[in-house]
């Protein structure tokens, strides 16, 4: 895990040194594709080693797949999971993801709502974000803007600061874009 780890940085290191030498304008992406690019590209790992062999064989397909940015295979698989009725809230995250880095916001924004009205966990905060980038990319504003509101008021490490300013941001682009 710790090579994977290392490698992932690297990884990062390297394609931030190609975009700085390439000239690569990132401002011309959307404002959801900009904070996705700078900031959340493959985010999350996850321990797969848990349920029956066959949901293990289907899980394992699945965050391979996700790590390797093939997100409609990804899908695929957790679609699988769903209908066997073995997805976790996890898997709903993950579900959420692949769906919005495969640019399809509704059908993120819906696993990201199934995920929140679910039990209590780890992935409720994030959840809400990615929910709202979501739905800011499919042009639900009025929507988003709920849940931008509640990411805004966010206090406590830098991570979540970071995540309410850029929700602050968003808010305004929103703003921007409703008043041309």
């Amino acid at each position: 895990i710790f090579l994977i780890s290392l490698v992932g940085i690297a990884a990062s290191i390297l394609f931030l040194f190609y975009m700085m030498n390439t000239g690569l304008n990132v401002n011309q992406l959307s404002p959801v594709d900009q904070l996705l690019s700078e900031h959340y590209e493959k985010p999350y790992t996850r321990e797969v080693l848990k349920g029956p062999r066959q949901n293990l064989a289907l899980r394992n397909e699945a965050y391979a797949a996700y790590q390797n940015k093939a997100y409609s295979k990804t899908i695929a698989s957790l679609e699988k999971l769903v209908e066997e009725g073995a997805a976790d809230q996890e898997d709903y995250f993950f579900f959420g993801l692949s769906y919005l880095y495969n640019n399809q916001p509704e059908q993120s924004a819906k696993q990201f709502k199934i995920l929140l009205d679910g039990p209590k966990n780890n992935y409720q905060d994030i959840a809400t974000w990615y929910l709202a980038l979501a739905l800011t990319d499919a042009k639900r504003f009025e929507e988003a803007k709920r849940y931008l509101s509640e990411v805004a008021t966010w206090k406590g490490n830098k991570g979540k600061e970071k995540l309410a300013k850029d929700a602050v941001d968003l808010i305004q682009v929103i703003e921007e874009i409703k008043a041309n």
